[in-house]
């Protein structure tokens, strides 16, 4: 750990702070100490591990090392539990990439793995504003991209009829 973010460890979120801290250092053209803050947040477990393992995979495609990222990806897709929320950036990392059949697969898997209560708030009024809706309309966005028929999950998405 550098000097520079020694101070930030007084507080309690470290996953937060690496990947903080990470982003930083990839910013300032720094990728190995980049790497370094987010292994060291792989290591914590939990969501920010998933965070992680997205933004190492995202570096890996920056410099080149698609193998090492794909690593990444299959680490997150088979470490429990899994989280939705690295799930959906895995998807729009895939989707800002061209591969928008891997980003339906990673929408599918943050959909499955939602909590009950963001499931629940698809029954509420403002639905459409909902964590739950935004990846059932993301994932029917990507799957019309590639012109693939309505599914299940394509006909939950609620549209906001109020703009």
């Amino acid at each position: 750990m550098t000097e520079e973010f020694a101070w930030l460890f007084r507080y309690d979120d470290r996953g937060d702070i690496l990947l903080e801290a990470a982003h930083a250092k990839r910013r300032a053209g720094q990728p190995v100490a980049a790497i370094g803050f987010l292994d060291d947040a792989i290591a914590l477990g939990g969501e920010d591990r998933g965070f992680a393992r997205v933004a190492l995979a995202d570096l890996m495609l920056e410099l080149g090392r698609a193998d090492e990222a794909e690593h990444q990806f299959d680490l997150l897709r088979d470490e429990q539990p899994i989280f939705p929320a690295p799930c959906e950036l895995a998807a729009e990392l895939h989707a800002a990439h061209g591969d928008l059949r891997s980003a339906v697969e990673w929408y599918s898997l943050a959909i499955a793995n939602l909590l009950p209560h963001e499931l629940a708030e698809l029954d509420r009024d403002d639905a459409h504003s909902s964590y739950a809706n935004s990846l059932l309309m993301a994932r029917h966005r990507t799957r019309r991209a590639l012109g693939l028929a309505h599914d299940d999950w394509d006909n939950c998405a609620l549209l906001d009829l109020t703009r």
